[in-house]
């Protein structure tokens, strides 16, 4: 009896020891509150705290404990819930924590938290997750903890477990938990970079503000790190936003830098923070929510009009685009698909790659509020593809009023709107003997600057609801490969959008070949090898109508000559602009009969009465028929200086060698004068008039 006694008080002091040996060596590493846990979690029998600390050292013997010298200090293992791996690196610093879930039930809950997010792996043996993981689930692990206590049949094992957690989180957050909370009661909420993770619970919602679009999107947080590179130290947020890329639709992953800061910094300064601390929640979320719907409509190409800027990617050396601003005023085309074939950067900023799939028909309130409001597609002013903010597209306003003004006689006018028309609907079911083979309208458009061939294609788009894709023989480019590029684009586009094309000054594609001159050539055969099986609208304009190639006279469905204006036609036009000024205006009918005797085209009529209503409207007066004959004495004075320097050229009193030195004069002259006039209309600015430039 005494020898058993004596021999359990020897085992007991040898335990003692064993337990003062590991204090001590737990002191080596710097004190924290997290190894201060350790150490009394050590000293606890297994059933009063239900988890184990353990430290996994690098280079450090002295601060490695296995599990099985834990155990040896009786904390059983099946008792354990939570068995908390702390890596310490070969400073002894804490590198970071690490805990397994030994409890099934308490595993069931964070999986259905956070199924498929960084830092939860439940197929490993035993699952674990990051302990700032389970700090976030602390506000739903007490619900379920109060709403386990209240059922009538209480699981208990799973009332402990929860237990374990929170006791666990409270204890080694407590900290944390108390700066966040003074941080965030502020009236001004504010956060330090170093509790900046408390604020992205994977799942929360988060408010951004996109400064090149210059809208705000709500967006789903998944995960935090923080990065270091030779620029600085970043905190890296990743969220879920829902896109279409052009291939699939659903939730696609966007990211946010934060550089490191110094001190509290407000949550409203950074560049991704909580929704529920954005001022207007509610009224946002009501905007997202209808913005999400109109998204989901829009899935396929949708003409649409915009104004103000939007944004563009260029491709690097790095793996991120660089993202660039451009004016879009006008018309542009919504097509993620288009989209994704005819630009290189994928997987980018404004168009991110999809990578859970839903069904555009199944989202939910959430789920439309997460829907991007940058919109993929072309702008057809700027000629570029770009993302544009959902909040400036609108329904694009057709109207009668460019095809009613055009000035061409009404059979011909009616001509082309049927022609048009018709093969815009499809109702043609004429063929060549080759399927597919010749079924596009080709329209051929000749005259003099100024007689309204452009404006006949664009009224011919605007009455039959068709998009407008303008283009100059020059924007084809010189290289053939990139004129055959350009083309394929240009015709594919149009024919899937349904577009009229019109392709401005084509007078180098429709010219009579010559044999000396291959590369032209070469140009010419591609043309006519892309129009003979191109399926759309094509109108071809051309001051020249003589020497026409062969080949093309025999692939045009119509031809409009445009004679110069006569005066009728001239006073019409010089009517249309008058009385469409944004000012008020004294002209008479007699003004008008007499400014339609002047030789000018409807180019020059319209230039005209543009500057001169500026000029009238900055000097706050209305537009009299004066300010229009200072307008036309500029350009009568331009051009008599421009005829006397052709006849001093002719007569040879003025060098070949000073030609250049004159035009560079000319133009220096010409930019100075309207460098000035814009100067002075804008110290006139008090009307609030804008200056077109």
């Amino acid at each position: 009896m005494h020898a058993a006694c004596r021999s359990m008080r020897e085992r007991n002091k040898a335990e003692c020891g064993r337990k003062v040996r590991l204090g001590a060596a737990l002191k080596h590493i710097p004190k924290t509150p997290i190894l201060e846990s350790i150490v009394e979690m050590v000293q606890l029998p297994a059933a009063s705290c239900g988890y184990q600390g353990l430290n996994e050292g690098k280079q450090r013997v002295d601060a490695t404990y296995s599990v099985e010298e834990l155990l040896r200090l009786g904390l059983s293992r099946k008792a354990l819930g939570l068995r908390v791996r702390r890596k310490i690196d070969s400073r002894g610093r804490h590198e970071a924590t690490q805990i397994d879930i030994r409890s099934a039930k308490l595993c069931g809950i964070l999986q259905e938290l956070y199924n498929g997010v960084d830092g939860l792996e439940i197929t490993r043996n035993p699952p674990f997750c990051d302990d700032r993981l389970l700090y976030h689930s602390y506000p739903v692990l007490e619900s379920c903890l109060l709403k386990e206590r209240a059922s009538q049949a209480p699981d208990e094992e799973l009332i402990q477990d929860i237990e374990v957690a929170l006791t666990f989180v409270h204890e080694d957050h407590a900290a944390t938990s108390a700066s966040t909370r003074a941080l965030l009661s502020k009236e001004q909420p504010s956060i330090t970079f170093d509790l900046l993770w408390t604020l992205f619970c994977p799942g929360s919602l988060q408010y951004s503000y996109d400064e090149y679009t210059e809208q705000g999107l709500i967006l789903k947080a998944q995960t935090f790190r923080v990065q270091h590179s030779s620029k600085g130290v970043f905190a890296v947020i990743q969220s879920h936003i829902i896109a279409h890329d052009g291939k699939n639709f659903g939730y696609a992953t966007v990211s946010h830098q934060i550089a490191q800061f110094e001190g509290a910094r407000k949550l409203q300064d950074l560049a991704i923070y909580p929704l529920k601390y954005y001022p207007q929640e509610t009224q946002l979320c009501a905007k997202a929510i209808a913005r999400g719907k109109r998204f989901v409509t829009m899935l396929d190409y949708t003409y649409l009009e915009t104004t103000g800027s939007a944004v563009y990617e260029v491709s690097n050396s790095g793996w991120d685009p660089e993202r660039r601003r451009f004016t879009a005023n006008g018309r542009v085309m919504i097509d993620p698909v288009s989209y994704r074939v005819w630009q290189s950067v994928i997987n980018s900023p404004i168009n991110p790659t999809v990578e859970y799939f839903l069904i555009p028909t199944e989202l939910t309130d959430e789920e439309y509020m997460l829907c991007t409001p940058i919109l993929l597609g072309f702008s057809f002013t700027a000629k570029r593809w770009g993302g544009f903010p959902m909040d400036r597209l609108t329904d694009v306003e057709w109207t009668s009023k460019p095809f009613d003004s055009l000035v061409l006689d009404p059979k011909r006018k009616e001509l082309v709107h049927a022609m048009v028309n018709q093969h815009s609907k499809g109702t043609s079911d004429f063929d060549d003997i080759v399927e597919g083979k010749g079924k596009g309208l080709i329209g051929l458009l000749c005259g003099p600057p100024g007689c309204g061939k452009t404006l006949t294609a664009e009224a011919v788009a605007e009455v039959t609801r068709c998009p407008l894709y303008c283009l100059s023989a020059g924007e084809l480019g010189t290289e053939l490969n990139d004129v055959e590029q350009k083309l394929v684009q240009v015709l594919e586009l149009a024919q899937r959008w349904k577009a009229v094309v019109l392709l401005d000054e084509a007078d180098v594609f429709l010219a009579q070949r010559d044999s000396t001159d291959v590369r032209r050539n070469a140009l010419v055969a591609i043309f006519l090898r892309k129009l003979e099986y191109y399926q759309g609208i094509l109108i071809l304009t051309t001051n020249l109508i003589t020497h026409c190639d062969v080949a093309f006279e025999s692939r045009i469905h119509f031809t409009i000559h445009y004679p110069l204006l006569s005066k009728t036609s001239r006073q019409q036009i010089w009517s249309t602009f008058i009385h469409r000024a944004s000012c008020k205006h004294n002209i008479t009918q007699n003004d008008i009969k007499t400014l339609a005797n002047m030789t000018l085209n409807g180019r020059q009529i319209k230039n005209s009465v543009s500057v001169a209503q500026s000029f009238a409207s900055g000097s706050g007066k209305e537009l009299s028929v004066q300010h229009i004959y200072t307008v036309l004495d500029m350009m009568r004075d331009w051009e008599k200086a421009k005829k006397d320097h052709e006849l001093a050229l002719r007569s040879g009193s003025v060098r070949p060698g000073a030609v250049h030195t004159l035009k560079v004069c000319a133009w220096l002259l010409t930019a100075f004068f309207f460098s000035l006039l814009l100067r002075l209309l804008e110290d006139w600015g008090s009307l609030g008039l804008a200056v077109r430039r």
